[in-house]
């Protein structure tokens, strides 16, 4: 190189060089520096590149982030930049300009890191009211149910509430909409339905590092 090269131009490639391999570990440079030794020529800078990036199947990475499968985090926050809406809706055809932008870019940022999910939240148990409160509770709602109107005034929340005294659960916006019709404190209601069942984090399969990585 010396003899192809004045001294300022060498400065110029070995700076351009010093950037473009200043994102990677002195570990990972050493670990490819056999394959440098087995070249029967000096490698370009694209090779040393493509043997520090392994080759990303960009579709398939696309298709396991629309799925929700992460095992890097680049993949994961490449997808949330993206979009989580558009990430669903779009097909790859149109989407690999940009997702191949982005992921690029995320790779920069966060490199080989893994994935690690957010810690699931512990469902507390509903405290039960005890017998006393539910009883004065059946006596207000049993007042109300008396004081409905002949003519069929509020007729469906009378409906709906009579429905809740015989044991049927209400959802959030039927309780807000009975409890502005007929008078009623939100929380009476939600205190003293059933309590639905607590969802079940289901384990889920942890990705292979080999299916998402390379061709």
């Amino acid at each position: 190189m010396n003899l192809e090269y004045s001294n300022d131009t060498l400065e110029e490639i070995f700076d351009f060089w010093s950037m473009e391999l200043s994102e990677f570990a002195v570990e990972d440079i050493r670990a490819i520096y056999p394959q440098i030794k087995q070249q029967q020529y000096p490698p370009s800078l694209s090779d040393i590149l493509s043997w520090l990036r392994p080759k990303l199947n960009y579709e398939q990475l696309f298709i396991e982030a629309a799925k929700g499968d992460f095992y890097l985090k680049a993949v994961f926050e490449a997808a949330q930049q993206y979009g989580q809406f558009d990430i669903r809706r779009d097909n790859y055809e149109k989407a690999k300009a940009r997702w191949k932008t982005i992921l690029d870019q995320c790779f920069v940022n966060f490199g080989k890191d893994i994935y690690i999910p957010p810690p699931l939240l512990e469902s507390k148990p509903v405290e039960k009211p005890n017998a006393e409160f539910i009883d004065q509770i059946k006596k207000q709602i049993d007042s109300i149910l008396k004081k409905k109107p002949a003519n069929g005034g509020k007729d469906w929340a009378f409906r709906l509430l009579n429905d809740f005294k015989n044991g049927e659960s209400l959802c959030e916006s039927q309780i807000r909409c009975v409890s502005e019709a007929l008078g009623i404190e939100p929380s009476v209601l939600r205190m003293t339905q059933s309590p639905a069942k607590h969802a079940v984090n289901e384990p889920i399969a942890p990705s292979r590092k080999d299916r998402v990585i390379v061709d």
